[in-house]
């Protein structure tokens, strides 16, 4: 590559070896200054508190280190790495901290260390405990280009790291995603959008990158992350197809490899049916995700049914339930109950209407009307069933939709001068079967 050139690392700035203040000096430890060592190192990019805190006096005995020092663990750990987050910080004998000089950007330098991991390991000598002595690393070669490229490259990956981190973070405090308490952990609507911003911006670094070898570390997590963006897709959005979500090299990751990350994504929807209920007893899994399937069965339910407004409107009932559900307004098992019930009311509607011999819409209007109290249900129904077959174009004709109406309007008022009342349950109708696509 043009520019590129192997530089050793005492080039590349100073090096400092650190120290650990006298232990027999109480005076030195407890107070509000970093003292890195290597368990603090290998925690994300940036070293920002520590296991020991030592005091301003104790501080003094120490190299003082700027921020964005690279750190690179020499004893021991050889190879572990983090980089200086504030200015109150020094490190212990077992880490080289590099201060690069103006020549070279740190965060890239930080980058280099990472993709040469196995060669620091390799060139520390091996007693008892690995040693990678100043000497040594100050004569270990780094191929590096010009200041400006460093930038650009130092960008991209810093960029991604942020971004991988935020998702480790999600995964280590979620060790039960993996089962079905990832859909109690999505519950709510504004953890979702910052999951899917956030794996978002993931999956488009990971299109540019891909398959650069800086990523193998972050893949086993990438793999488990992409599986679960697919689960709660499929869980919370309607009319998701999966793969259409993901971008070209993440959707080939998810389709070869998601059955190895041992995410557990949603059952099979269920039939909604007389049968329902038992079967939501005898199922397996958390009532969290008994309630996300329902809900889900019961949308599809709706779609598939030619638009019928009863259906519809059982759909808009459902999502008010996951409303409630997820902002936590209704318990899981109150959710459950609310949807259980609509199964019931739908298995007696359906048995309604084959008495009546009644189709979709004739029920719903009639069951509106039973509802309101208006007399004559039974016979009004029929007369606006026969007005809808009348103005079958009324969805593509204002003149059509308007003349319905009217229709629609004056067979109710025949049975009651609530002009109001009659008003709204038109819109509310209309407004169904605008929904569902069909009259």
């Amino acid at each position: 590559m043009r520019g590129w050139r192997d530089r050793q690392v005492k080039d590349l700035g100073e090096i400092i070896t650190g120290r650990t203040p006298s232990t027999k000096r109480k005076d030195f430890y407890g107070g509000d200054y970093n003292l890195i060592s290597p368990a603090d190192l290998d925690k994300g990019k940036y070293v920002r508190t520590t296991h020991k805190r030592i005091t301003k006096l104790g501080f003094e005995q120490c190299s003082a280190l700027p921020r964005d020092t690279v750190l690179v663990g020499c004893i021991g750990n050889v190879g572990k790495l983090g980089m200086v987050g504030n200015e109150q910080s020094a490190t212990n004998q077992q880490i080289n901290a590099l201060i690069c000089n103006a020549e070279n950007d740190p965060e890239f330098v930080y980058y280099c260390f990472h993709e040469n991991r196995e060669r620091l390991e390799k060139r520390a000598v091996k007693t008892t405990v690995p040693i990678l002595n100043k000497t040594n690393f100050g004569s270990f070669e780094l191929r590096v280009p010009p200041l400006p490229e460093q930038k650009k490259i130092a960008h991209i990956l810093s960029t991604v790291q942020r971004a991988i981190e935020a998702q480790e973070r999600i995964i280590q405090t979620t060790t039960e995603l993996k089962k079905t308490l990832m859909h109690k952990h999505f519950r709510a609507p504004e953890r979702r959008k910052e999951f899917f911003r956030e794996y978002k911006e993931i999956e488009m670094l990971y299109e540019i990158i891909s398959p650069d070898a800086f990523l193998r570390p972050f893949m086993e997590t990438y793999g488990t992350l992409s599986a679960i963006f697919q689960v709660v897709r499929k869980a919370y959005t309607r009319r998701i197809q999966a793969d259409r979500e993901f971008q070209r090299k993440t959707a080939l990751l998810v389709r070869e490899q998601v059955s190895s990350y041992g995410v557990e994504s949603l059952e099979g929807l269920i039939e909604i049916n007389a049968d329902t209920v038992e079967l939501i007893k005898k199922r397996q899994g958390s009532a969290g995700t008994q309630v996300i399937n329902l809900i889900k069965s019961i949308e599809k339910v709706a779609e598939e049914g030619s638009g019928d407004p009863y259906l519809i409107a059982m759909a808009e009932r459902a999502r008010a339930v996951q409303e409630s559900f997820e902002s936590r307004q209704a318990s899981t098992a109150e959710a459950l109950e609310a949807l259980l019930k609509e199964v019931d009311k739908n298995e007696a509607r359906k048995k309604e209407q084959a008495e009546k011999s009644f189709d979709g819409l004739t029920y719903f209007v009639y069951r509106s009307l039973s509802d309101a109290g208006i007399d004559n249900a039974e016979a009004v129904s029929r007369t606006i069933r026969q007005a809808f077959s009348d103005f079958p174009n009324w969805q593509h004709s204002e003149n059509a939709l308007r003349e319905l109406r009217n229709e629609v309007t004056f067979a109710i008022l025949a049975e009651t001068e609530e002009l109001e009342r009659v008003t709204a349950m038109v819109d509310e109708l209309f407004t169904l079967l605008e929904r569902g696509g069909q009259g």
